[in-house]
């Protein structure tokens, strides 16, 4: 079964059959737009999933950060007693 594409004219006074060179030409145009559409989209998409996760790991960091503190003040302490009973 073959498929033929009309065109409407630009006055709208009808159909006229488009050439076959013209559809590919105009297909390679509409992929090779898409495919823009497609990279860009994927682009954003990755932006925006790096944000998201540099934000989820935020609290993550923060427990690491309170661990850290309380070793460190672990350590001052047992480094101050030790230090104070000499």
């Amino acid at each position: 079964m073959r498929i033929s594409y009309t065109a409407v004219s630009e006055c709208g006074s009808g159909a006229r059959p488009v050439d076959p060179r013209l559809q590919w030409l105009t297909m390679r145009r509409r992929d090779a737009l898409i495919d823009g559409m497609t990279e860009s989209i994927n682009a954003y998409i990755s932006s925006q999933e790096a944000s998201v996760g540099a934000i989820c790991r935020i609290p993550l960091r923060s427990v690491e950060i309170q661990e850290i503190t309380q070793q460190l003040l672990l350590m001052a302490l047992v480094l101050g007693l030790g230090l104070w009973n000499r």
